[in-house]
Formats: structure tokens, sequence, C-alpha cells
């Protein structure tokens, strides 16, 4: 559909053909026709396959069909209009990242924390900042964007290594490492962003609901990135002694955090052939694995 809803002609100092490229076409294809006609396309799919399904027993003429032409272009009029409230929160949520861009905001924020950050502390304000602008905007493209040089000038001013030695590269790669950390975690948590709204909207829930649940264990996620990871590489540590470190403290902050009352708890396992709970949290786990083996080993025990 978008090679085919391209129009040829010419686009700024490069003129597009039919012999053009197929990447070339395909940027300058006309997005929103492709996806007319892909809607059009499917429609029109959809109501050849009911049809087809033709059985004289549900009654003459069209109803004999699956579904009639008018039921089938019925149905997806009702569908489009469960998805009304998701299209008017993305206008607004792209009206309002629009206007916090245009605002300046991060350049303001940039400029107002440069003179207080150490190397050891930029990667962390970076992710913070990063995850905050991107929580507002709903926009992780648009946060890498924007931070991107403004993270390049940072890592120039607070450095105390000379621009082209191996330090200052490492310190360089620490920060645009928070930038691209720090605007998928805030993307992925925002209530504007377009893929929680999409996704509240395909799994029907409120949007609200959708976002807060998420919360939880992308703070954890966050708190345990700046404390194992953005911190210590700032400070100079190596990144594969704190992936090990990592790798057996994050079990422990889950467990210190289950214990925490009124907040956490174990987490009963259920089995369904047992018809009843089997065990809490990791023993729990642990019987249910037996259980599977066990019941594997008798299936090949008792085949010819």
């Amino acid at each position: 559909m978008p090679v085919a809803t391209c129009e040829p002609g010419c686009y700024g100092d490069n003129e597009i053909t039919w012999e053009s490229p197929t990447k070339d076409i395909l940027a300058n294809a006309n997005n929103f026709a492709a996806l007319r006609w892909a809607a059009g396309v499917t429609l029109i799919v959809q109501i050849v396959l009911y049809a087809v399904q033709y059985d004289k027993t549900r009654g003459s003429r069209m109803k004999g069909c699956l579904l009639s032409p008018a039921e089938t272009i019925e149905a997806q009029l009702n569908g489009s209009k469960l998805y009304l409230e998701g299209i008017v929160a993305l206008l607004l949520a792209f009206t309002y990242a629009t206007a916090l861009r245009d605002l300046g905001i991060a350049t303001f924020f940039a400029d107002a924390l440069g003179e207080t950050l150490t190397p050891t502390t930029l990667p962390t304000v970076t992710f913070i900042l990063c995850s905050l602008f991107a929580l507002s905007t709903g926009t992780s493209w648009g946060t890498m964007g924007v931070f991107f040089p403004i993270a390049f000038v940072l890592a120039q001013t607070v450095t105390k290594e000379p621009i082209n030695s191996d330090a200052f590269t490492s310190e360089l790669e620490t920060t645009l490492a928070a930038v691209l950390g720090g605007s998928i975690w805030g993307d992925h948590c925002s209530p504007v962003s377009d893929t929680t709204i999409l996704s509240a909207m395909s799994s029907q829930v409120p949007l609200w609901d959708h976002a807060k649940t998420q919360l939880p264990y992308a703070f954890f996620a966050g708190v345990v990135s700046i404390l194992l990871g953005y911190l210590p590489a700032g400070a100079g540590a190596p990144g594969p002694l704190m992936i090990i470190i990592g790798f057996f403290l994050i079990p422990v902050f889950h467990v210190g955090l289950s214990k925490i009352p009124n907040f956490g708890g174990p987490i009963e396992v259920y089995c369904p052939e047992v018809g009843e709970c089997i065990g809490e949290g990791p023993w729990g786990a642990m019987n249910s694995i037996k259980r599977s083996f066990k019941k594997s080993s008798n299936s090949q025990e008792a085949a010819p």
C-alpha cells in the first residue's frame, strides 16, 4: 500500500519516480492514503470471505452468508466506535507533547543543572530528566531528539578528561545510554504515550488503570538501573561487574519488598490439576516445576 500510494514528483532536491530505489519510494509514500486503502481493501476481503462461507440452512440469498455485507459493514462501524475515546486521547497527547517541546523545558533544566553536575552524577541526572520529560510528553523518540544534543554538550562541559581520550568516550557512552534508558522508561509509563493508549484500547481497559498497573514494576526497574547502573558507571565501575552484582542483588531486592507489611507478600501458586495452592513464592514455583517433570516422566513411561 505505501508503494502504491507514492506520488512521483520532486521532493526537495530529489526527484522521485517509479524507477527510484524502493527506500526512496517508501520514504515519500502517502501514509494516510495507504491506511485508507488498507482499511477499504480489508473490508472488501472480509465481505468476500464471509460470503463464500455460504450455507443454505441459514436462509436464502444474503441470509445464507456467514455475515451479510450489511452486517460486516455494521460490525466494522460499531468496532470503530470503541476507539473514539482513544483517538481523542491520542490527539490531546500529541498536542500536549508538542506544547512542552516548544516551551524548551528540557533545555531550561539542563542549563540550570549544568554547573552543579559532575561526571559521576551526570548519567543519573540525565536518566531522571529524560524519564520525566518522556513521562510528560509520552514520546521516546522526541525525548531522544531533544536530549541527545544536550547530553553531548553537558558531557563535554563536566568532564575532566581530554576530549579525545578513552575515558571521555566511556563517560559519553554512559550519558547517551542514560538518554536512551530514560526515554524508554518514561514513554513506557506515560499515560499520554501512544503505546499506552493503544494498549488500553486494544485490551478494553480504562487508560489510567492500565497505566498505573505498570508503575510499580517500572519504578523498581528504574531505581535498580540507577543504583546498580548509572551511578556506579558514572563513578567508573566496570559494567560486567555491575551486571554480575545485579544478577544476585535484584532477587534480594524482590524478597525484601515482599516482606514490607501491607505492600508485598508471598504469592500463592495454584495448581489446576490438584485444584488448590501447592505453595507460596519460590517454594510454590519449585513444587510446580517438580510436578511438571513428574508428569512428563510418567507419560514417557506409559508410552508403548
